[in-house]
């Protein structure tokens, strides 16, 4: 069967730059990677349960909030795995934002491009350490603006369902940059762990950027 149409579907077209390239994405491969994924974590909640069992209470405490995180990446890869036509293009679009950055690093100073290659591929096989440690690399070095490494990082946790982490690195690039993307990424984050007060003003600040940026009737 094929999930998603066209069959040139699983190569992905990077960017605007010049040294942008294609990075097969392979929508098989994704799914397997999903699913072990999400068995990975049915062995790690069963780990953890056990555990629960034998230890003291701060612990079990601890124990507890790592297994509410697990639970609800499960939660997400399955809804993903019942929807994998819309879980790979979003990821495509992630790897996507990300290589931007990157190449954007890479024209203002030098920045190997075997180096966000491999990152890149590790990340189509859900393996983010790789490029998580490039990306914090380019700003530590100030290659790359910290809030564009930071909604870079934000991107990356969002797609290994870390959706704190990504709030987190998502809140920060908007602290440091009006940048819409970055104020869009922050204002779904605070939506979807349900924030209240604080999603209400990050969507305030759209609209003002949008006002902005193209005239008081460019938002309602």
């Amino acid at each position: 069967m094929n999930f998603f149409g066209s069959k040139d579907v699983g190569q992905t077209q990077k960017g605007g730059h010049s040294n942008t390239q294609n990075i097969g994405m392979d929508p098989t491969l994704f799914i397997a990677e999903m699913q072990r994924k999400d068995a990975r974590i049915d062995e790690l909640i069963a780990e953890k349960e056990a555990l629960v069992l034998k230890v003291s209470e701060l612990e079990k405490r601890q124990l507890n909030a790592e297994l509410a995180q697990l639970r609800e990446q499960k939660q997400e890869l399955e809804l993903r795995l019942a929807n994998p036509d819309q879980a790979f293009v979003e990821h495509k679009e992630r790897a996507s934002q990300i290589e931007k950055l990157l190449q954007g690093a890479a024209a203002a100073q030098s920045l190997g491009q075997n180096r966000i290659t491999s990152a890149l591929e590790r990340f189509e096989h859900l393996d983010y350490a790789e490029i998580d440690a490039l990306l914090t690399e380019t700003a530590e070095r100030g290659i790359m603006l910290a809030a564009n490494a930071y909604y870079g990082k934000g991107l990356i946790a969002e797609d290994a369902v870390k959706w704190h982490d990504a709030y987190t690195h998502y809140k920060r690039a908007a602290d440091l940059s009006d940048d819409q993307s970055h104020l869009e990424a922050y204002a779904h984050m605070t939506w979807r762990l349900a924030k209240g007060d604080e999603a209400v003003a990050a969507c305030e600040r759209l609209v003002a950027r949008a006002k902005a940026d193209s005239g008081p009737d460019s938002a309602a």
